[in-house]
């Protein structure tokens, strides 16, 4: 996937203070854990299709950062988003749904994932589209 290509489309077609939301996942080791390993890779907690995600694909926070910035979209923040039980319990819901003792649904609500400062998996964010180019200056 080529980001500056995504992000330079994005760009062309928001109007001037547009507002593009996105959700994406990081790539620190930690997140090779949890979406390859843990929901990918490991028969025991496996619910995703193999190949689904490819850990190299992801983008990392100043990756994107500097992709809105050459195509004048100003980022206007980012926040972590991770399920809001412990490791331990997120593995036995994901257990279960492996089991068909849950509902991808059921897994979701369970999880109940909230925001945090943590952006170390999982990012959303929101950026606008400057009026004019040298409106950034």
């Amino acid at each position: 996937m080529d980001v500056d290509a995504v992000i330079r489309e994005i760009a062309r077609v928001l109007k001037p203070e547009g507002l593009f939301l996105f959700d994406t996942i990081n790539r620190p080791r930690f997140s090779k854990l949890v979406a390859i390993k843990l929901a990918q890779d490991w028969a025991m907690t496996a619910f995703m299709p193999p190949d689904l995600h490819d850990w190299n694909q992801f983008i990392t926070p100043a990756e994107l950062r500097s992709a809105l910035a050459r195509h004048h979209l100003r980022e206007d923040g980012l926040t972590g988003l991770k399920p809001g039980v412990s490791p331990p319990a997120l593995i036995r819901l994901m257990r279960q749904l492996k089991k068909g003792r849950l509902s991808c649904g059921e897994l979701g609500s369970r999880a109940a994932f909230v925001l945090t400062k943590d952006l170390r998996v999982s990012y959303i964010g929101h950026a606008t589209k400057i009026a004019s180019p040298e409106a950034a200056a």
